[in-house]
């Protein structure tokens, strides 16, 4: 379940095993993340995020599929039982290379290929500038040719 989140919102793994139940809104399918890394202070900031289906996941779902299994956090695991966890199941699986904080760089990617805009993105992912975003997405060629509209006249 922590995976679709991961990738879902772009969070860091810190960010997602702080999250408590109190800090989300279900009207707005939003929660706030507190303490939020920012490179440029030594206190992060709080960033409140919508909870979206476009990458693929529902993550307000995925979230709910959580309630009840604890009263505080919303997904109660050790940072270090992730850490020892998601590589061997990594390696069970055969797929070589792959780090949680990879999931960040899929949920940018997923975002720029369903058309949001980079400033949309980074409410999201929390990235200050557009260079420390842009290692995070893994645009390909192949991809950027898109589909005519079904109201496009060739003028050829």
């Amino acid at each position: 379940m922590k995976i679709r989140f991961a990738v879902g919102t772009g969070l860091r793994l810190g960010e997602i095993l702080r999250l408590e139940w109190k800090e989300l809104n279900e009207v707005n399918k939003t929660i706030w993340i507190r303490d939020r890394k920012d490179p440029r202070q030594k206190v992060g900031k709080d960033n409140e995020i919508a909870l979206i289906w476009q990458t693929g996941y529902d993550t307000f779902e995925v979230l709910m599929a959580q309630k009840g299994k604890h009263p505080e956090l919303v997904f109660p695991y050790s940072g270090d039982t992730v850490s020892s966890v998601f590589p061997r199941a990594v390696r069970r699986l055969g797929i070589e290379d792959l780090h949680f904080h990879d999931l960040r760089h899929e949920f940018c990617s997923r975002m720029v290929e369903y058309g949001w805009t980079i400033p949309k993105i980074q409410v999201n992912s929390g990235h200050k500038d557009l260079r420390s975003m842009q290692r995070y997405m893994n645009m390909v060629s192949k991809n950027l040719h898109e589909e005519k509209p079904k109201n496009w006249i060739s003028l050829g």
